[in-house]
């Protein structure tokens, strides 16, 4: 190979890493640019679940039987159970009791 196919050689692989770089510049610009995903507050979710799981603990346990197959004495000492032995965990969204019924 002489002096001139061996700088052109190099030329083309050159301009093959700035074209990649190029590339790979553009495609971080656009997806930083790129609006997120927005999602509706949580505040009228998470109240909607808070009022159902109240209903839940201060109903009867003849209410309860019928939501959660089971009275409330039984369904606490369960929460209680995963808690203890770390099958379950609250996490910032749910409670445990949540998890369960």
């Amino acid at each position: 190979m002489d002096p001139i196919e061996a700088r052109l050689e190099m030329i083309r692989k050159g301009a093959a890493v700035v074209v990649v770089l190029c590339t790979w510049m553009l495609v971080r610009l656009r997806t930083r640019s790129r609006p997120s995903i927005t999602y509706a507050p949580m505040s009228a979710r998470d109240e909607e679940r808070q009022h159902n799981l109240r209903f839940i603990y201060q109903s009867s346990d003849t209410q309860c039987v019928e939501l959660l197959r089971m009275s409330r004495a039984p369904f606490f000492q369960l929460c209680d159970l995963f808690r203890n032995r770390e099958l379950l965990k609250d996490t910032i969204h749910c409670t445990i009791e949540e998890q369960v019924s």
